[in-house]
Parts: C-alpha cells; sequence; structure tokens
C-alpha cells in the first residue's frame, strides 16, 4: 500500500517534487471532502491550486465535486487509473463522517489495492490514522481509517500543542510539521520536507526512516 501523510502544502510549488516522488502516470484526483462546508470561494480555492499542480506534474486535474457523506455515498466511477488520490484538508470529523462507508470509500481502497498512491494532507492525513484527535481545534475524537496504526497530527510545528490539548493518551503519537510529510511507497516509511516528523518523542528529518510497522 502506497501511502503518504502530509503536515501542510498540498500542492503548493514546495512539495511538488514530493508529489512527483509519489505519483505514477494517470489523473490527478483532488478530494476536497474535509472543506465540504466551507464556503464555495475556498472550494474553488482547492480546485484551482490543484490545477495549478498538476499542470506543474504533467499530469491531468480530476477535482472531484463530492463535499458531502450523500455524494460519496452516490460515486459509482473508478479510481485505479489514477496517478495520486490526495485528500486535501478542512475538518477531520467531517470528513470521516462523510466518507465512512461510502462508494468513495470503496473505490478509494480499491484504487489503492491495485497500486495507486494515497496522499492525504493536515485533515486528509488524520483521517488515516487509527484515532483522530483535535484538541482545541476540532473538540472529541472518533476512529480513523486505521491505515497507520497512530495519532496523526498535522501542523506540528505550529499548532501541535493545540491539537493535544485535552488529549489523555499522548502514546502512538505522529506529528508532522507544515511543508513536511512521510511517505512509503516501497515498504519503508521515509520523511520528506524541511521541517520535522515526530513520533513518540523521538525527532526525525529529511531522508530518515521511521520505524512505522
Amino acid at each position: 500500500m502506497k501511502l503518504a501523510l502530509v503536515g501542510s502544502g498540498e500542492y503548493l510549488p514546495s512539495m511538488q517534487d514530493f508529489e512527483k516522488t509519489i505519483s505514477r502516470p494517470g489523473r490527478y484526483v483532488q478530494v476536497a471532502l474535509a472543506a465540504g462546508k466551507e464556503s464555495q470561494a475556498s472550494l474553488q480555492y482547492w480546485k484551482n491550486l490543484g490545477q495549478q499542480q498538476a499542470t506543474r506534474l504533467g499530469m491531468e486535474q480530476d477535482f472531484l465535486s463530492i463535499f458531502d457523506r450523500t455524494a460519496a455515498e452516490n460515486f459509482a466511477g473508478s479510481l485505479e487509473d489514477a496517478g495520486l488520490i490526495y485528500f486535501s484538508g478542512g475538518n477531520p470529523h467531517y470528513l470521516m463522517q462523510s466518507l465512512k462507508n461510502t462508494n468513495l470509500l470503496r473505490a478509494v481502497l480499491k484504487a489503492v489495492e491495485s497500486g495507486v498512491a494515497l496522499a492525504g494532507c493536515s485533515a486528509g492525513a488524520m483521517m488515516m490514522g487509527a484515532e483522530i484527535v483535535g484538541g482545541k481545534f476540532f473538540f472529541g475524537s472518533q476512529q480513523g481509517l486505521g491505515l497507520v496504526n497512530l495519532k496523526i497530527i498535522p501542523h506540528f510545528n505550529r499548532y501541535g500543542k493545540y491539537f493535544l490539548l485535552g488529549v489523555k493518551d499522548k502514546s502512538n503519537i505522529l506529528g508532522i510539521d507544515e511543508e513536511t510529510a512521510i511517505f512509503n511507497i516501497d515498504g519503508t516509511w521515509k520523511v520528506w520536507g524541511r521541517g520535522s516528523v515526530h513520533l513518540n518523542k523521538e525527532q526525525f528529518l529529511h531522508g530518515d526512516k521511521i520505524p512505522i510497522s
């Protein structure tokens, strides 16, 4: 399974080389479901940003207009010809509640099984963990997809302490700094980016391998 977890910076020029590393030829599939409750201007911003990145990567943009659970349940397409499937930021709880047990999720997982890389940034990364925690920003917790058996905290260098407010069990925390990512495309987790990745009080930098089972 090819996975990428990003602390921030989806679709930005600074992350272009990273996205090229994890992609294969095919469609650049954007899923902005986590921002589904935001304004049309915000959704258009994500679409435009993704178009620019897809152009830089030489890929064809496919922005899925799926912003709520009904649309996710009604999804009838295939994603197995995608070059990359990318869940961008927003509200991780809304994302998980809208995505769980839907046709969209089934299509995503089927594509990943066929070899397509799956990336998530901020909320998109959080939902791939075992548990979604939000502290000051997103109160409460809920079960994630469990693709990685950790609690994933994005924007860690800027907002990590706020995400962890009220979180009693601080074990198995994976903190990812902004414009930084970890990825696994060959069976080994590695760090990419300008910041650090924090795993159970250990710190890892660009190029480091991380012991995640």
